[in-house]
């Protein structure tokens, strides 16, 4: 995924979901490393932070850690974040209060189908189309606050 500078902050929150619970979901119950980089797809050396005219933090990695931590907040997903940076998750796991809410709703995409927001999550996660995503998250994420919030 290349820099994506020109999307808002909520829509790039949605793509990160999308990827970060797919990833989680394919490798449920075992917990994975999480790094900025692996979900927003944008590379950043972090060491150059301790040179002069360093570069600035990506945008999309800022907005990743804040989503990071709210997600944890939530109690969606926990994990280890010891002997890293802020960006970086050790060992990152699905609750099961994510993976009942993404189980208990019907795939946006395929409502007639058996398929869950999990199954459109992980073909939105391989396909990576601004329309898949955003079809996606304008049912899905909608549901998916709902039973959250509910």
């Amino acid at each position: 995924m290349n820099k994506k500078s020109d999307l808002s902050n909520p829509e790039l929150a949605e793509i990160y979901i999308i990827t970060l619970f797919s990833r989680l979901y394919e490798s449920w119950p075992t917990s994975i490393p999480v790094t900025a980089q692996d979900i927003t797809g944008i590379e950043f050396d972090m060491e150059s932070l301790f040179y002069p005219d360093a570069p600035a933090i990506p945008k999309e990695w800022n907005v990743c850690e804040s989503l990071l931590n709210w997600l944890e907040m939530e109690g969606y997903i926990f994990g280890d974040r010891s002997g890293g940076d802020v960006f970086t998750w050790r060992q990152c796991q699905l609750t099961q209060k994510a993976i009942e809410a993404m189980k208990s709703l019907p795939d946006p995409l395929n409502p007639e189908s058996k398929r869950t927001l999990a199954d459109g999550f992980l073909d939105a996660a391989k396909d990576l189309s601004k329309q898949s995503i955003h079809e996606l998250v304008k049912v899905g994420m909608t549901s998916l606050y709902q039973q959250i919030s509910g």
